[in-house]
């Protein structure tokens, strides 16, 4: 049972960049998606949706939460790049914060409390290189 349960997956990336137009069912095929990810602790990424798109699906009743962005099940955003980037920081800080992080492990070493992802590894190619772009993204 714990090897079904760590195969399943904590987001699902929707990319609808290519869709031009949606009808109610649809609509409800959407709502569904939501309810599986929701019932199986999955988070829903929704991406490159017009805005036509997004009022046609906020009618139906399938728009995101307002609640803390960190604990929202479903989530808009403008492209793919922008939901797989959070995802991986999503997924990179759950790994951290499951595992305890020995000062002498050299595979994290550079990690600070809070600070995950892309920055991050910015930072540890200019301290391995004894520069300082990174400050200035």
């Amino acid at each position: 049972c714990d090897e079904f349960e760590s195969r399943k997956p904590k987001f699902l990336i929707l990319d609808l960049t290519l869709i031009t137009g949606i009808d109610t069912s649809t609509v409800d095929i959407f709502n569904e998606i939501r309810n599986l990810c929701t019932s199986n602790g999955c988070k829903l990424f929704v991406t490159g949706l017009t805005t036509s798109l997004r009022t046609i699906l906020n009618l139906g009743g399938f728009k995101p939460e307002t609640t803390e962005r960190s604990k929202r099940r479903l989530r808009f955003f403008a492209n793919l790049d922008a939901a797989l980037g959070k995802a991986e920081d999503m997924l990179l800080e759950a790994e951290c914060d499951d595992k305890e992080v020995s000062p002498h492990d050299h595979r994290v070493r550079l990690l600070s409390e809070g600070d995950f992802g892309f920055r991050t590894a910015l930072r540890q190619i200019d301290e391995e290189h004894g520069d300082n772009f990174s400050i200035d993204l």
